[in-house]
């Protein structure tokens, strides 16, 4: 009875291998294929008033955006995800990981880490902008450089998901399929980037500590050590003009010494 069974055994194998690999693939892929496009002015409108801080290590600020709704009819479901995800080092030119100690996102949740999301299950209307807060973090001893931050936005409307990503999410080779153009023009294919619209993404300069707290330091211990020594000179008096120097004054001992001094040197 075994050996009727064995003919079947690398059809069977082949068979779970198979819906092993459906079973990981993305779920979204699978029921729905790629987003719809949406009219690239009216993907552009998307996101806008894109702003991150400049920061030292040690200190903390907020990246700002303001959401619009780029169809006549309202959205709801609306998403938007931040991450950081490279890294360009000061001083260089060279884009590369994020390395540890990176600049920190706080998500929903309150904790810190490298993206955040932030979430509305109200409707956006058109011509309703909603303005987005993400607090950012440089913990102390971050290295110092920019830090690129990918953005993306996903909403429903009629039932129908949209997502929008930015630059950061593609590779070099898919990012100039869909932006390359016959005779070296430069378009922006939707289809080929599989989303429904592209969004702007920004970046957070971590900048040397500034040393105005030891510059101050200094200058205030320079004015204290001028003063000193106006004051030493006070005390003693105008000197000759030829260098020469005058009498000591005649000093009289403490009584704590006695009154037994015969020279200077008792």
């Amino acid at each position: 009875m075994g050996s009727r069974w064995l003919p079947w055994a690398p059809a069977t194998t082949v068979l779970a291998v198979v819906l092993l690999a459906i079973s990981v693939l993305p779920q979204r892929a699978i029921a729905s294929g790629p987003p719809p496009a949406l009219p690239i002015g009216a993907g552009n409108h998307v996101v806008g008033g894109l702003e991150a801080p400049v920061l030292s290590p040690g200190t903390s600020g907020t990246i700002q955006l303001v959401l619009a709704d780029p169809l006549t009819a309202p959205v709801s479901a609306v998403v938007v995800g931040i991450e950081v995800y490279a890294f360009n080092a000061y001083p260089g030119n060279s884009s590369q990981p994020v390395p540890s100690g990176a600049v920190e996102l706080r998500n929903g949740s309150g904790s810190w880490g490298p993206n955040a999301s932030w979430s509305d299950p109200a409707m956006l209307r058109p011509g309703g902008p909603t303005s987005v807060g993400f607090a950012v973090e440089a913990p102390g001893g971050s290295p110092v450089g920019t830090y690129a931050i990918r953005v993306q936005v996903s909403f429903v409307s009629n039932g129908t998901e949209f997502l929008l990503l930015s630059r950061g999410f593609f590779t070099a080779s898919t990012w100039a399929a869909g932006t390359n153009g016959p005779n070296g023009t430069s378009v922006l294919n939707l289809s080929r980037l599989g989303v429904s619209g592209v969004v702007p993404e920004t970046a957070v300069l971590v900048e040397p500590p500034s040393p105005a707290l030891p510059l101050y330091g200094i200058l205030a211990a320079s004015i204290v050590l001028a003063a000193v020594g106006a004051f030493y000179v006070w005390r003693r008096g105008p000197g000759s003009i030829s260098g020469s120097v005058g009498a000591p004054e005649a000093i009289n001992a403490d009584s704590a010494l006695g009154n037994s001094r015969t020279s200077d040197g008792d």
